[in-house]
């Protein structure tokens, strides 16, 4: 009986060793684009900007805006002067 126990767990453990050790498959990398209904578009640039929390209470103001490759961006000092372009 205890031989029997004893082949059954080495049993177990090499089949939950060989299940559970699957190569990962290595696809194309993600895609930059968001999907609305079924028309794909593009994303190039995106700013996330936070504006903190106006009242102890409240939620935190937190945006996040994303553009194609037809926009472009003008910077001064590290932050988004103006934006040009269509998209």
């Amino acid at each position: 009986m205890k031989i029997l126990k004893t082949v059954f767990l080495a049993v177990l453990t090499i089949s939950v060793l060989f299940v559970a050790c699957t190569k990962d498959e290595d696809g194309d990398p993600p895609k930059n684009q968001m999907t609305i209904d079924v028309t794909e578009y593009s994303l190039d640039k995106g700013i996330l900007e936070n504006y903190g929390q106006d009242q102890p209470d409240e939620g935190f103001n937190i945006d996040l805006t994303l553009f194609s490759s037809g926009f472009t961006l003008y910077e001064v000092n590290g932050e988004v002067d103006s934006i040009s372009g269509v998209g």
